[in-house]
């Protein structure tokens, strides 16, 4: 019970027990009032409570998607990080509901993850992983450095080469090995020689850079190193895996932000493909 109920029934108790009225109260009275006072105070607080959850329920940050696709996970490692409230509610992809006018409605390109705050609704994992790390900068870990501007933008700049150099490489090769089975196909083995090939490249970059700081924007874990977890983690599942074990830095990396609280709460559920492959 809060100390409020606690406070203002004890404070009844006491004018009616000892502070002169201009009329009496016999025992009877005088306890009967007390325990009106009592019960009226605990119901009072119990349906303020109950509207302060309410309102909590319809403030919370609602997330649509499936835990093992790469994308929403990408998302829900951020809202893990940012130690936010939401409320995650499952898509079943193989039931075509993100192609239903329902799901549609939030996203017209019929694409997970979809992120509601109140009136507002977003898509695309890193443009909504960008705004919770934003609505959020003040609580968990900071991954956009919104304190130093030439740090936040090293942020931006690593994020961009995420999305234009490392994620074209190495999509297809995840793709290829996952889903292309499900779907009745065989891996075409070009495809994923020539973005091996191109991956090869980028992380000779990333190979350099990484011997120089500990992560790809500076010495500091951010979104830029999140924005990696998801699609790398099935990577690592595949033949290929070489490709970061053998550079010792890009190596280091992985296994440093792979390890973080955060995605491993998210890892668990990323089993695409196992009972395939």
């Amino acid at each position: 019970m809060e100390d409020w109920v606690i406070s203002f029934t004890l404070t009844a108790d006491y004018y009616i027990n000892t502070v002169p009225l201009p009329f009496t109260f016999t025992n009877t009275s005088a306890g009967f009032l007390a325990s009106f006072i009592t019960v009226f105070a605990i119901v009072f607080f119990t349906v303020s409570l109950s509207l302060k959850l309410s309102n909590l329920m319809e403030m919370a940050l609602k997330l649509y998607g499936a835990a093992m696709s790469t994308c929403t996970s990408r998302v829900l490692t951020c809202l893990h990080e940012k130690e936010a409230d939401f409320e995650f509610i499952s898509v079943n992809l193989f039931a075509g509901e993100h192609k239903e006018p329902p799901f549609l409605a939030k996203n017209p390109f019929g694409q997970i993850p979809v992120l509601e705050d109140g009136d507002l609704t977003l898509f695309e994992s890193r443009a909504i992983s960008a705004y919770v790390a934003e609505k959020f900068k003040e609580s968990g870990y900071d991954l956009i450095r919104y304190q130093n501007v030439k740090e936040g933008a090293q942020v931006k700049v690593w994020m961009e080469v995420e999305s234009q150099q490392y994620h074209p490489a190495i999509s297809p090769i995840v793709f290829q090995f996952f889903v292309a089975p499900l779907q009745g196909k065989s891996p075409e083995q070009a495809i994923i020689d020539e973005n091996l090939e191109k991956l090869g490249k980028v992380l000779d970059i990333y190979e350099d850079k990484l011997s120089r700081a500990k992560y790809l924007a500076g010495d500091f874990y951010s979104l830029a190193d999140l924005f990696h977890l998801s699609y790398t983690y099935y990577f690592m599942k595949t033949p290929w895996a070489n490709q970061i074990n053998d550079r010792p830095h890009v190596k280091a990396w992985w296994e440093d932000i792979s390890s973080r609280p955060a995605f491993l709460k998210v890892a668990s559920a990323m089993n695409f493909g196992e009972k395939q492959n």
